[in-house]
């Protein structure tokens, strides 16, 4: 698992490098592909040595799909419109994992582990045939930006790696989405332990609770990703501030919890807040620099530091709860902390660029 997730952070920041040498098609196909060779090493070999290359490069393949998909949207809509497909790319998440986590046992037991691997070997051949035949090459926002350059006799911008650092509403969104899977991923991974150990539910029980904190995170995505397109990019701020709150308070309540379905329905509660989160700061990261140019190495940080988050939350809580004697209550103050810092990370951001460019877009369209 370890082998999956370093390898997606790692991949994040070359994505942004392919897509300017390989265009958006090639290198779709290449994140798919990735999980493709790995489903089927996976599905033909016994070695555990091989196992762990197939998820490495299964996680390259995640790495540089993050971005990728991202980058796309970002390229088809408008910064004003970009809210609902954002949230539609991220409804996939909680959809795969609810298909994983009820399909996976399924084929475990009837064929083998083997055939898991396998089944990822088919959807993902699937998407690649998908992806050569349906996906385009064209870069509609970038190429109309290029136009109205030309017309105006002004010079393309380059990628300033001195404009990306001194950005500090980019870092509120980079911090914000750290802070949100350590978490997420704190609440997610020691949470139905705690639920056997501490409240004596059963492993069945456990799995349902983890289920539905996943089916609740959907309708909630896309709630989100239409407040996103209706409250304007100078407000969008407030969503993921909102969420991350609301994820803090109701992962201290569930390892704080006094019975078993108080921290069963604290989960759940939490995982709708968690539904306002990722698809904001997606569509948020892109309007703290408001140009083309800068599309694909933002969506790529805010890509790294998601799957940074990813890698070392589990560490960050499972050390606190490990320090307090294994004791699964510890878990809740730092959760609560953490999501209420990632909240003030949102309330700093200030996208003035992108929300003047708006303004003066709806005030043309108008005329």
């Amino acid at each position: 698992m370890s082998a999956l997730g370093w390898a997606s952070l790692l991949a994040a920041l070359p994505a942004a490098w392919l897509l300017t040498k390989i265009k958006p098609k090639l290198t779709m196909a290449l994140a798919v592909a990735l999980p493709l060779v790995s489903g089927i090493l996976g599905g033909v070999t016994e070695s555990f040595a091989v196992l762990c290359f197939a998820r490495v490069l299964s996680g390259a393949g995640i790495g540089i799909l993050g971005v990728i998909c991202a980058f796309i949207i970002d390229e088809w809509f408008t910064p004003d419109k970009r809210g609902l497909p954002t949230a539609i790319m991220v409804c996939m998440y909680p959809i795969a994992c609810f298909f994983m986590l009820n399909v996976s046992p399924l084929l475990t037991e009837s064929f083998s582990w083997h055939a898991v691997w396998w089944l990822g070997a088919v959807l993902s051949a699937i998407t690649l045939v998908v992806v050569f035949a349906r996906l385009s090459n064209k870069r509609p926002y970038t190429e109309s930006h290029t136009a109205k350059l030309k017309e105006s006799n002004e010079t393309a911008e380059k990628v300033s790696v001195k404009k990306l650092v001194k950005t500090p509403s980019l870092w509120c969104v980079l911090v914000a989405f750290l802070c949100f899977d350590i978490t997420f991923y704190g609440l997610t991974t020691y949470m139905p332990t705690a639920l056997v150990e501490t409240y004596g539910a059963t492993l069945d029980f456990s799995t349902l609770i983890v289920s539905l904190l996943s089916a609740v995170m959907i309708p909630a995505i896309v709630l989100n990703g239409v407040l996103l397109n209706k409250v304007g990019i100078k407000n969008r701020k407030y969503l993921p501030a909102i969420g991350l709150a609301g994820l803090g308070f109701g992962a201290a309540l569930a390892f704080f919890a006094p019975s078993l379905m108080v921290a069963a329905l604290a989960m759940v509660v939490a995982g709708f807040f968690v539904g306002f989160i990722s698809s904001s700061l997606f569509t948020i990261g892109p309007d703290t620099i408001p140009r083309p140019v800068y599309i694909g190495i933002v969506v790529a940080l805010v890509t790294l530091f998601q799957n940074a988050g990813i890698a070392v939350g589990p560490l960050v809580i499972g050390t606190v709860v490990e320090a307090a004697g294994n004791v699964w209550s510890a878990a809740g103050l730092p959760c609560l902390i953490i999501g209420l810092l990632g909240a003030l990370c949102c309330l700093l951001i200030n996208n003035k660029e992108a929300a003047a460019i708006e303004k003066k877009e709806k005030v043309a369209k108008t005329k």
